[in-house]
């Protein structure tokens, strides 16, 4: 109820003092009572959507009705309870119960007596009836005994801080609601004591059998397994079929050796030592509490729901955007294919995530990864997390770890609900995970469980936790466990016998013994299925490139398209409706500019890095591929050139020529549709929030559902990926050859040293190249096929940028790629291509040569016989360099030749070679480079360069090396200094062409 309503409410209980409603949302008092007038003749509280209840406890001193005043004081009881009762819960299972009462009445706000009651009240004031469940007014004794029991017991809630009056309320009486289902919950108690005993089993199970194994287990938090099932059987009764898990290590073999269905062989195949991979896979494979699985999850009754558990790196956290990513994915494919509604998606596919106590608060991708949560782009419509609360970061007490009474606590920003419950009450822990799943299918947003137990024994198994923690592990080594527990509380109500449990136990036993007779060789892992069933593992296809390209090296896929089509998409992208008020500076320098290159006479057509890539994009989406390209200034563009979505200048109203950049699949054609007349494939373009971690984890899960799908991440400047180099890590680089999950993911980092300063310069090029598995010891000539693990490409023309981007689909197999990308060069007049250079029969190609040899050159070919120098390059720096070697004497600029490399990883050895065995009279090689020694990529290149100029066998007749260097020295940063930058740019120029000729 909200303010108009509440001052309606209160009119009949305030006496004298009635309050009027101003149309400036203010309440004036325009009778004043002897009470009002203690505060002048007029009061007046300036609000705006002013829940009930904190309206009622401003109008309080003004009520004159003492009968009326006593509801007020229950109602502000109630809220008291319901905003400042999880303070007085028994969450901790190894502090003993004194009783709600007793803790309660160290809570000063939840005294009655601070709400209006009497001090010395025995309890027998009569106070309405505010609860759902109750029907009559009660005493004020009982109506405190029964919100104690609510809110100060083993379940309890934060939900003052939700953002939505309806929720609230909902999830209120949700709360205050009682079970009356007493054989329903009695058959669960049992079956929940089933998984959980097997959990137990399994713990004692691998304790005797590999006790030196750390297994990270379930002991202390053993009622896990019992909620994660009430939320997965929930959950599917409310239309979900599908859910994507993310999750550390604590319970992981737990849930992946029973209720995830990976199945304890292959759990002891890989304790064993064997692989959890196919046979034939040559992986390096991950250790055991980082493993993943796909399947269905056994619900009862014939139902199941698909789980998708992913691959977790060690960063405990950092699965979590991935695993709401990928969830999207799935529900972007259902409104695609099925064109099903984005709500009808929603329910119908789930991400989970269970976190750790510390590692949630402590770990910054969480509140990245929340701040996601409601935005159009990126919404999964609720998310469900599970707190598996330890108590303990490692070894860091809760006092030490976090600043915040809960790790929950970040959850109030964005309004999520926070369910607390003790993990040695099953009841508790089953209407927890029930209220969320409800809350999640009712209202599409996140919510979480904060499940409190412990650990029983450290960290890991071979930890020894009372070096740190003597008392709390006096405490948990003198208990029973909490199945033990529950199972003697079983046994004593009659729903259970002492005889059905031990052979449940047995039972189990047993199974876990065969289960290890037979794990030899069980792998348990199906690395291509669902949408990648058929595409072949990238050491096959590399193989199979490798030989194909012969003396030319790896074969690189053709990536051109038809002229007519690329003109098309090229109309399409600066197309807008009729009407449309387009700013008047994107009309002329854009859209019009545009349509000039590509209409122009064929040997006029040349394309700018913009054209080029909106050609790749839409030439994508004609073939019936899907892009999503997300950054933080994605649709302008950094630098606005981009301009894929544009806004009416009258109504502000967005236009995107390609596609929306939300979930909702439009029934009306696009612009590109439209022109082509046929279907085509959609653009997602996302302005993404100012967050680097959780954005590029949860790209990166997109990428993982389909093949068809080309995800672009764009930094704002190529330093920023600097804050998402764990997902580089982690995932990126490593993901194939770990887990054999491949990823077309690309990162395009806008790079230059072009005087912006120490952070703005450099996307840090060489750390990239460092995580490559680029051998740096090959021949020139490969004699055996590369795969690598990604690819670094720093194209310096709109057409090596083209097909590098179609590349990434138009291979069988997928690899991610990181894209140096251009600054000053977007509108460079030399950076441009010809048209044709996109033409079919196309590709990418991994060295360029120096124009001035070719045959095609405007002045005539010059001879390569006369060449000395041959300078290799990357990037921006070519053009500086073309502009200096036309300055020059001819007779000089004719012995330099200048060779570009357009992929530095994996390294264009065969092509490179064929370049440089052009010019056989040059006796020195240099690579030039803008960036700092000590960056770069001069650490890459330097041994390949120098086996390549081996190889060639170039006599070296001077003193000076036959490989030399040219480029800033050593340092740390970048100058912010011009002055600086603009003489460090002379010095360089000045080196970069300077040799001593031979005659």
């Amino acid at each position: 109820m909200f303010l108009r309503q509440a001052v309606v409410a209160l009119r009949a209980t305030c006496g004298g003092s009635v309050p009027a409603l101003r149309t400036n949302a203010a309440i004036t008092f325009s009778s004043p009572s002897s009470t009002a007038s203690v505060f002048g003749n007029v009061c007046s509280l300036r609000v705006a959507r002013v829940p009930e209840h904190v309206l009622c406890n401003a109008l309080r001193p003004y009520a004159t009705n003492f009968s009326k005043r006593s509801e007020l004081s229950a109602q502000r009881l109630l809220d008291a309870y319901r905003r400042d009762g999880h303070l007085a819960a028994l969450l901790d299972p190894l502090q003993p119960d004194e009783g709600a009462a007793v803790r309660a009445a160290r809570v000063p706000w939840l005294s009655s007596s601070l709400h209006g009651f009497a001090e010395e009240s025995d309890g027998s004031e009569r106070v309405p009836a505010l609860l759902s469940a109750d029907s009559a007014s009660t005493s004020l004794a009982a109506f405190e005994a029964r919100l104690q029991e609510i809110y100060c017991g083993a379940l309890t809630a934060e939900v003052s801080h939700l953002h939505s009056p309806e929720e609230y309320e909902w999830l209120t009486s949700q709360l205050e609601s009682e079970d009356t289902d007493t054989a329903a919950i009695d058959s669960w108690e049992v079956e929940a004591w089933k998984l959980m005993a097997r959990s137990e089993e399994f713990d004692h199970f691998m304790g005797r059998r590999f006790a030196g194994v750390k297994r990270y287990g379930l002991e202390g938090l053993e009622s896990l397994v019992a909620g994660l099932h009430v939320l997965l059987s929930r959950s599917n009764e409310r239309g979900v079929e599908s859910v994507v898990v993310g999750m550390a290590h604590r319970g992981r073999l737990n849930l992946l050796s029973d209720l995830l269905g990976l199945g304890p062989e292959a759990v002891f195949n890989k304790v064993s030592g064997g692989s959890e991979l196919p046979p034939g896979e040559k992986l390096s494979a991950d250790v055991l509490s980082h493993l993943g699985v796909s399947g269905p999850v056994r619900l009862g009754e014939g139902r199941s729901v698909h789980s998708t558990l992913l691959h977790n790196p060690s960063h405990l956290e950092l699965v979590d955007p991935v695993a709401v990513g990928k969830a999207r994915a799935k529900q972007e494919a259902l409104v695609a294919a099925e064109r099903c509604s984005v709500a009808e998606a929603r329910k119908r596919v789930m991400a989970l995530l269970v976190h750790g106590d510390a590692a949630m608060i402590g770990q910054g991708v969480v509140p990245e990864t929340m701040q996601l949560s409601s935005l159009p782009s990126f919404t999964v419509g609720g998310t469900l997390h599970v707190v598996t609360n330890n108590q303990l970061g490692f070894t860091a007490a809760a006092t030490y770890g976090r600043s915040s009474r809960y790790p929950t606590c970040i959850m109030h920003a964005t309004g999520t609900p926070v369910l607390h419950a003790n993990a040695e009450s099953l009841a508790a822990v089953h209407k927890a995970c029930c209220v969320a799943a409800d809350y999640r299918a009712r209202f599409q947003r996140d919510v979480v469980v904060n499940l409190v137990g412990y650990r029983r024994h450290g960290h890991n198994e071979l930890d020894e936790p009372s070096f740190t923690q003597p008392a709390m592990y006096r405490a948990i080594r003198s208990r029973p466990t909490f199945p033990q527990m529950l199972e003697l509380q079983l046994v004593s109500r009659g729903l259970l016998t002492a005889e059905e449990a031990a052979v449940t136990r047995q039972e189990e036993r047993e199974r876990l013994d065969e289960a290890l007779r037979s794990s030899s060789g069980v792998a348990g892992l199906s690395l291509r299925h669902g949408n990648w069933a058929g595409v072949p593992d990238t050491a096959t296809s590399t193989r199979a490139e490798f030989e194909a390209g012969g003396s030319a090296g790896q074969l690189q896929p053709e990536t051109g398209v038809d002229l007519d089509l690329l003109r098309t998409v090229a109309r399409a992208s600066v197309t807008t409706p009729d009407g449309f008020a387009v700013h008047k500076r994107l009309l002329s320098h854009h859209c019009k500019a545009r349509l000039r290159r590509v209409d122009a006479d064929p040997a006029e057509r040349t394309l700018d890095w913009a054209t080029a890539e909106a050609m790749a994009l839409g030439s994508l989406l004609a073939d019936g591929r899907a892009v999503r390209f997300c950054g933080q200034d994605a649709v302008r563009g950094t630098f606005s050139h981009r301009h894929l979505g544009v806004a009416d200048q009258q109504t502000g109203e967005r236009h995107y020529p390609f596609g929306a950049p939300d979930l909702q699949f439009a029934s009306e054609p696009t612009t590109l549709e439209q022109q082509l007349g046929r279907p085509t494939g959609r653009l997602h373009i996302v302005d993404s929030p100012l967050s680097e971690l959780a954005v590029l984890g949860y790209e990166y899960g997109v990428s993982l559902e389909t093949p068809q799908r080309l995800c672009l991440w764009e930094a704002q400047f190529g330093d920023f990926v600097n804050a998402a180099q764990m997902v580089v890590d982690q995932f990126l680089a490593t993901s194939d050859e770990k887990w054999g999950r491949q990823t077309a993911l690309t990162l395009l980092l806008p790079h230059g040293m072009d005087g912006a300063g120490p952070e703005h310069s450099t996307c840090r090029v060489e750390r990239f190249l460092q995580l490559c598995n680029d051998p740096h010891d090959q021949p020139p000539v490969r004699q055996v096929p590369h795969n690598p693990n990604m690819h670094v490409v720093w194209p310096s023309t709109p057409a090596s940028y083209f097909h590098a981007l179609r590349r990434q689909l138009s291979r069988q197999y997928r690899k991610p790629a990181v894209i140096v990308g251009p600054k000053t060069l977007l509108r460079h007049p030399d950076v441009v291509s010809a048209l044709e250079e996109l033409a079919p029969s196309t590709r990418f190609q991994p060295v360029l040569p120096d124009p001035r040899f070719e045959p095609n050159a405007a002045a005539g070919p010059l001879d390569p016989q006369l060449v000395q120098l041959v300078v290799c390059c990357s990037g921006r720096i070519y053009y500086d360099l073309a502009k200096q070697l036309s300055e020059m004497e001819p007779e000089a600029s004719a012995r330099i030749a200048v060779v570009r490399l357009e992929e530095l990883s994996p390294f264009p050895h065969a092509a490179l070679r064929n370049q440089l065995s052009r010019f056989p009279n040059a006796w020195q090689l240099r690579w030039v480079q803008e960036e700092h020694a000590n960056m770069g990529a001069w650490s890459f290149v330097r041994p390949r360069l120098h086996l390549l100029s081996t190889a060639l066998k170039v006599a070296n007749g001077a003193a000076n090396p036959l490989l030399t260097y040219v480029g800033r020295d050593h340092a740390a940063s970048v100058t912010g200094l011009s002055s600086v930058h603009k003489q460090e740019c002379a010095d360089l120029l000045e080196k970069a062409l300077k040799f001593r000729a031979r005659n």
